[in-house]
């Protein structure tokens, strides 16, 4: 089946102009990495994109990369017709003079390199909080609630018994996936602290207990609901504009339109942030 694809796949690239390449790893079930190459090109006067295939890599550097790149490209002869290459903004993917980027430019001089937007935006946004000692602390502390969840099977059964919304695992490589778990943890919060009120009154293991108790204290405290309250507005706005970003059809006019937009609705955050925080300290103190 993939013999007969991929002689179809070859007449297409036969029968176009030009010709992008997108590439990036991925973990499969058995934990292995591979790396997914796909097709950008233009059919019948439509934008598609191909598959073209996983490989296994065991050698992850610049060089083992591009040589895996080149390989399979030169199969397809479009040394003149590949015009540009798209990765993240890894080192070794996108490194100006020995990343993968500029190593495949020495057999198609014609690619021009494009980091993605979608992982821009994630680069922006990971490192603005990390400058941020209020945030860095904040995305710790909220990593720890989906990990509480994630190792134990008798919590996570107390965990529906109180709450009907599951806490996502967070992407590193995805980083606006936050969002999800911050949402999640918002609209649960008062689910989330009776289910940690639960667990202190009955007979828990000890590491159990501790972890409960230091969840919710941080479910309690004015800066840590401050923060969950500012960042879920923020992440309602990120997630319109990074699934904008992930379309096909984007093009650069969309991109800055999307991107136009964005700041205008975030913008009135700032002085929005102030009565976030008052609201967020009367309820706070009317729940104690």
């Amino acid at each position: 089946m993939y013999n007969i694809y991929l002689e179809e796949l070859k007449s297409d690239i036969t029968n176009t102009k030009f010709v992008s390449v997108q590439a990036d790893e991925a973990t499969d079930a058995g934990k292995r990495t591979q790396f997914v190459i796909i097709l950008r090109f233009l059919k019948g006067g439509k934008l598609v994109e191909r598959f073209l295939e996983f490989v296994e890599v065991s050698d992850r550097t610049a060089d083992g990369l591009a040589t895996t790149l080149t390989e399979a490209l030169e199969k397809l002869d479009v040394k003149e017709k590949l015009i540009a290459q798209t990765y993240d903004g890894a080192a070794v993917m996108s490194g100006r003079l020995s990343g993968v980027q500029a190593k495949l430019k020495e057999t198609f001089p014609n690619a021009v390199f494009t980091h993605c937007y979608a992982h821009q935006l994630n680069l922006v946004l990971k490192q603005a909080c990390s400058r941020i000692r209020g945030c860095k602390i904040f995305f710790a502390n909220i990593i720890a609630f989906s990990t509480f969840f994630s190792h134990s099977s008798k919590r996570v059964d107390a965990f529906r018994q109180f709450c009907q919304r599951a806490l996502p695992t967070p992407s590193e490589t995805r980083w606006n996936f936050q969002s999800r778990l911050i949402a999640s943890i918002a609209a649960q919060k008062e689910e989330l602290i009776s289910l940690f009120e639960k667990i202190l009154d009955e007979d828990w293991d000890d590491d159990t207990t501790q972890k409960a108790s230091g969840l919710l204290n941080i479910l309690t405290n004015e800066t840590f609901v401050f923060f969950l309250n500012v960042f879920n507005k923020i992440f309602m706005n990120v997630d319109i504009l990074f699934g904008i970003l992930q379309r096909r059809s984007l093009d650069s006019h969309m991109c800055e339109r999307a991107i136009n937009t964005f700041q205008m609705q975030f913008l009135p955050l700032g002085w929005k942030s102030v009565h976030i925080y008052q609201k967020s300290n009367i309820k706070l103190k009317e729940e104690r």
